[in-house]
């Protein structure tokens, strides 16, 4: 898949092909451009008879996985995938989580009983330093009870930059709320996210050595005075 343009008019508004789409990348899609809504794979108030008559329809169809997801069991007999069950043949699927058509439920909203929970502000922004300070310092204003630092899993980047980007991001957050992160759990990398100020952290770590039939063994001494320890 490739973008080409052929003209950006002052500095925004670009024109241009997104071409090698599809399996055999002989599909191709204008932009500025929009996608084929589709309910299920079948566009809304038209037959596939009437459909095929046209000839400037999108080559990228949505459909969505909320939908699919209500019939999974006949999927499931279908066998060949979603595609041949709905006849979408000659287009590219991209697939959405929701229909934009259809409003989001707004759940229990009425609840009496989720008055009292605690809800934490998640910080993102990729690898990139200043969309993460700039991502701490706007979830800072919100009423939440911590912080969700999301995206510094392991493996997702080096870990120098990861204690880089929390330490920058913890600066930006409250003392008095505590900060959890995500997908961390070597103890190495635990104990250096906890010198950049992380508060809390997922407990899978320990489980994914046991299924490997292997147990953790630490050979360091342990000093009741923290200052101490701390300075050694």
């Amino acid at each position: 898949m490739k973008l080409e343009l052929s003209r950006v008019a002052l500095g925004k508004g670009r024109l241009g092909v997104l071409k090698g789409l599809g399996k055999t990348g002989q599909l191709s899609l204008e932009v500025p451009g929009c996608l084929l809504h589709t309910h299920l794979g079948t566009v809304p108030h038209l037959t596939q008879d009437t459909l095929s008559t046209l000839s400037t329809l999108p080559s990228v169809t949505q459909i969505t996985l909320s939908n699919i997801a209500e019939h999974q069991e006949v999927l499931e007999e279908f066998k060949d995938g979603f595609r041949k069950f709905a006849g979408l043949h000659d287009t590219v699927l991209y697939c959405a989580l929701h229909d934009p058509a259809t409003p989001c439920p707004t759940g229990h909203t009425t609840n009496k009983e989720l008055e009292g929970v605690e809800v934490f502000g998640v910080v993102e922004g990729g690898d990139i330093l200043e969309e993460r300070v700039r991502s701490a310092k706007e979830t800072a204003k919100r009423p939440v009870s911590g912080f969700c630092l999301d995206g510094l899993q392991t493996g997702s980047m080096d870990q120098a930059l990861r204690t880089q980007l929390i330490s920058a991001v913890t600066k930006e957050l409250p003392e008095d709320k505590p900060r959890l992160l995500q997908g961390v759990g070597r103890p190495d990398e635990v104990l250096e996210s906890v010198e950049a100020g992380v508060d809390l952290f997922e407990g899978f770590f320990p489980f994914e050595v046991t299924e490997r039939g292997c147990a953790l063994i630490f050979n360091f001494n342990i000093s009741s005075n923290p200052e101490l320890a701390a300075s050694v």
